[in-house]
């Protein structure tokens, strides 16, 4: 086949190519009209808030025609899209955790510092929160995360590491918090 010949072939799979996505788009599109009201009460349902419910919506009918390809033809497209906006959800929740650990171990820290008889504890609390910083292998932030009340399946899901991998971590922080504090717990 000479080069003209095989341009033609590649431009013609190019154009069929173009036309199946136009016809799989359109499919998508009327599939999400058809299933609007169903997934808006479904996200009001997640959020409990008429305004985050409508931002799940929009974010999840974005990741729904930029992931359309990930649809399988003859499977449910309502139970698809309710997944779709389920992990959506669930994504959210984790960075707003994250958001919150941030700011909560900020004020729980400020609320330590800047106790009242703060420099009765020999070295005070500047020292342990010191402690606590050079914990190894991003440990400090596990036991900053655990002081301010997660639990070791949020702080695994925070972190996008095994509970596991917490429970060990956090078991050795404590280990060695405890021999650099033993001055203090007697």
């Amino acid at each position: 086949m000479n080069k003209t010949g095989l341009s033609c072939v590649i431009i013609a799979k190019k154009r069929k190519h173009q036309k199946h996505i136009k016809a799989k788009t359109m499919e998508i599109e009327e599939e999400l009209l058809a299933a609007k009201a169903e997934l808006l009460a479904y996200a009001r349902h997640l959020t409990k808030n008429e305004e985050r419910a409508r931002d799940l919506m929009q974010e999840t009918v974005l990741k729904i025609l930029v992931g359309r390809d990930k649809f399988e033809k003859g499977t449910s497209f309502r139970n698809w899209a309710r997944k779709v906006m389920y992990n959506t959800f669930l994504n959210n929740i984790v960075r707003e955790e994250k958001v919150f650990a941030v700011d909560n171990y900020s004020s729980v820290h400020h609320n330590i510092m800047y106790m009242p008889g703060r420099n009765e504890i020999p070295g005070g609390a500047h020292d342990i929160y010191k402690m606590v910083n050079h914990l190894p292998d991003g440990c400090d932030r596990m036991i900053k995360l655990l002081i301010t009340g997660h639990k070791y399946s949020e702080i695994a899901m925070i972190l996008d590491i095994p509970i596991g991998t917490v429970k060990s971590r956090i078991f050795a922080s404590r280990a060695i918090l405890r021999e650099e504090l033993k001055d203090y717990l007697e």
